[in-house]
């Protein structure tokens, strides 16, 4: 069992979201972590980036900031997980569970350690959402106690990752095969950021490093949309990306074809 002074380890979150049917498979809980190593431009959580508290620019008409506002919350795992067992009866019904998502797990090790190993414990269903960049040796814990990684990868070229993310990329493919070579079932999440990440060269580069892989992870299409952009205004940052329009199911389906060339599968795609 879970030592107890684990089940009081705390970290900080920015959101707890239920219902939530993208995270995962069936209904889950997902769990947003505080703080990400990269600062993707199309980042959709640009909220989570910074791992200390933040809040949202003043009204202006009310001339000042909500508690809602505030864009994270200390808890423990035992806080967590009070609210996580209340939609128990959803995850049985329909074979969900709970989601450490972000920001970037990786980045507080002792709580996404600790949470994961009570869930799993409460025989809930773990899928860890990261980034990959983060320590191995904690990445390797936390796949004996998850049952599904959501590995995201975005380039496979350095220069190009540090570019658009301001990080480079070893670390995260050095985790790639770590995960691949552990029986932990895998997918890799890609976004399909028009111009950025969806290059023939780019499209080749995740290909090929994905196909040699041993297990040849299916790949989920995540294409880009612009529902963020009105955080990113009210946390007074710049928007890099106004502008770009959501790539069309063509091209959607043109990527797929393009993976497939490396005997990859892709699932997802709507824009």
């Amino acid at each position: 069992m879970i030592r107890q002074d684990l089940r009081q380890t705390s970290g900080v979150i920015f959101r707890i979201q239920k219902y939530s049917i993208h995270d995962g498979p069936g209904i889950r809980t997902t769990v947003f972590f505080k703080g990400c190593p990269l600062e993707c431009w199309w980042c959709h959580n640009p909220e989570s980036i910074s791992p200390g508290l933040e809040r949202a620019k003043p009204d202006e008409a009310r001339g000042s900031v909500e508690p809602a506002n505030w864009f994270a919350r200390e808890v423990s795992v035992d806080q967590v997980l009070m609210e996580v067992e209340q939609d128990r009866i959803f995850y049985e019904e329909s074979g969900g569970g709970v989601t450490l998502s972000g920001g970037e797990p990786l980045m507080q090790p002792e709580f996404s350690l600790a949470l994961a190993t009570a869930c799993a414990e409460r025989d809930l269903h773990v899928t860890l959402d990261t980034s990959g960049h983060g320590s191995g040796n904690l990445l390797g814990q936390l796949l004996k106690q998850v049952d599904l990684v959501l590995f995201d990868l975005k380039f496979a070229d350095t220069a190009r990752h540090k570019q658009y993310t301001g990080r480079e990329n070893d670390r995260i493919l050095n985790n790639l095969h770590r995960v691949d070579a552990q029986d932990t079932p895998y997918r890799i999440r890609f976004p399909v950021i028009p111009g950025i990440t969806d290059t023939p060269a780019s499209l080749d580069g995740i290909g090929s490093r994905l196909a040699g892989l041993q297990r040849k992870p299916e790949i989920d299409l995540l294409p880009y949309h612009s529902s963020a952009e009105a955080k990113y205004k009210r946390l007074g940052l710049e928007y890099r990306l106004q502008g770009l329009q959501p790539p069309s199911l063509q091209h959607l389906e043109a990527i797929s074809a393009r993976f497939r060339q490396y005997g990859l599968r892709t699932t997802g795609g709507q824009p």
